[in-house]
């Protein structure tokens, strides 16, 4: 067997019949699929169920632990192929995928290959755009070309390449190696911290330009997408993790303030804008989050120049507890925005 396809199910049971259906019509046929259960309390079990029965390439694995980390390491335990990719259970993907990074990964035995994903909204579909120069990466490449920048490339919210692993193809042995430094209680940032050390450990890569074989699913309730305060508990959780390695690889300091305060402002900018949450609670909160030592470390340590006017007002403001003038100029810049979207309807 060539692939092993790692699909972590978690209460996924309006979408997982058309992940599952996807993977079944792949042009390439030498796969399996394992459904690992985060211990799902909707119908999704029960889907899994069905499906096992309907194929015998299938096998479903129920993970003790909720945690995407220990649902990945199970996965790669599990795994009887030499290659092992990952798609989530809300997804879906092309008949394509798997043939796709088959060929790119067997191309000259690479120890991952990368493709780009659609992106899927609920109006439009967008293509996920590559920063990086797309080709061939040796050890030294790595080293000194992709990981000085992949964290944050200096830029607001941009990594120099994605971290995402639905779209890679990895050689099990690697995942294997890189598996015993994944902290299992990472519920945020696992992607970055799999795609990380699987760079550090690599000897040779491929990135490709142009396969958009994978539809990601923009989901609003998922982790990444979180607006309560566990959000920030868990980027702080996932801060940690790349702070005890950045003691080893001194290329991720700079890097890694940049990247905690990109998702902190992302984060910031969602609870503010967010009509359910009430403004005591945004105070609150907002208070809480810039008040903590990771955020006052990364601004402290980080270089924002090309964040953008916008970013580098509202750092002010928030660094210098000017937190009810942010969220004033934030609901006045939400309400030009939804007035133009409506003139913009008519």
């Amino acid at each position: 067997m060539l692939i092993s396809v790692i699909v972590p199910v978690y209460n996924t049971e309006k979408f997982l019949h058309k992940c599952i259906f996807s993977l079944l019509n792949q042009t390439f046929s030498d796969f399996e699929i394992l459904l690992i259960n985060n211990l799902s309390t909707d119908n999704s079990i029960n889907i899994c169920e069905l499906f096992m029965h309907l194929d015998n390439r299938i096998r479903l694995i129920n993970n003790k632990q909720k945690s995407i980390t220990s649902s990945i390491k199970v996965g790669i335990l599990e795994s009887r192929a030499k290659y092992i990719t990952f798609v989530d259970s809300d997804d879906w993907v092309k008949p394509i995928f798997l043939e796709t990074l088959l060929r790119l990964i067997q191309t000259e035995d690479y120890d991952f290959a990368t493709t780009q994903f659609i992106k899927v909204y609920p109006k439009k579909l967008i293509n996920e755009e590559l920063i990086i120069k797309p080709g061939k990466y040796l050890k030294n490449d790595i080293k000194n070309k992709i990981l000085p920048y992949f964290l944050n490339n200096s830029y607001y919210l941009t990594r120099l390449l994605s971290p995402s692993r639905v779209t890679k193809i990895f050689r099990k042995d690697l995942l294997e190696r890189i598996s015993k430094h994944l902290n299992d209680h990472i519920s945020y940032g696992e992607d970055v911290l799999t795609t990380l050390y699987s760079l550090i450990y690599a000897k040779k890569i491929y990135i490709s330009q142009g396969n958009f074989n994978y539809f990601y699913r923009y989901n609003p309730s998922s982790v990444s997408n979180d607006k309560s305060l566990l959000f920030n508990t868990n980027v702080n959780s996932y801060f940690k993790e790349i702070l005890k390695l950045s003691k080893k690889k001194k290329y991720l300091k700079g890097q890694m303030y940049n990247d905690y305060i990109s998702l902190i402002l992302n984060y910031i900018y969602k609870i503010s804008t967010n009509k359910r949450i009430t403004y005591k609670s945004k105070l609150v909160t907002l208070q809480k989050v810039t008040k903590h030592d990771y955020f006052i470390l990364s601004y402290r340590n980080g270089s924002f120049k090309k964040f953008g006017a916008v970013n580098l007002i509202s750092l002010y403001l928030l660094k210098n507890k000017r937190i009810k003038i942010f969220l004033f100029i934030v609901s006045v810049f939400s309400s030009f925005k939804r007035y133009f979207s409506f003139i913009k309807s008519f």
